[in-house]
């Protein structure tokens, strides 16, 4: 930060990332606060859990004290198109508490990302040759 850090990322929804606890998050974020820095995420859930991402999010910028940026704020898959009146209630609701949240969006009608994203954590235990395996695997 004293080199010229704006402050961090989180990619929640890739390894190793995925398997950050919240207080985890939240203790590395208390390492910015003094610097003014920005907690930039790309949320733990896009889609079925969107709202319980942006909460989890904007907690983390209430617990430490920073501002909180929303990467790419969108909601994957058609039966959570309209989610984001809920996830921006939030970060309004946050705002008026004090809590500084921004979000910014892309426009385009699909996501880009490794497929691997889309597969549940645990997966991805045990590294991308037992990822591999599982993918191959006709029961999994």
């Amino acid at each position: 930060m004293e080199d010229g850090a704006a402050g961090f990322s989180t990619g929640l929804i890739y390894t190793p990332s995925c398997y950050a606890e919240e207080k985890e998050i939240i203790e590395l974020a208390k390492v910015i606060a003094p610097f003014n820095g920005i907690y930039a995420s790309h949320m733990r859930n896009e889609s079925d859990k969107i709202v319980e991402a942006v909460e989890e999010t904007i907690n983390v910028g209430r617990q430490a004290g920073v501002l909180v940026d929303i990467s790419h704020h969108k909601m994957l898959g058609k039966p959570n198109w309209g989610k984001q009146k809920q996830t921006l209630a939030l970060m309004h609701k946050a705002r008026d508490e004090g809590i500084p949240v921004i979000c910014d969006q892309y426009p385009y009608t699909a996501t880009s990302t490794s497929m691997t994203a889309l597969l549940p954590k645990w997966a991805h235990d045990g590294g991308v040759s037992a990822l591999v395996a599982r993918v191959k695997a006709p029961d999994q």
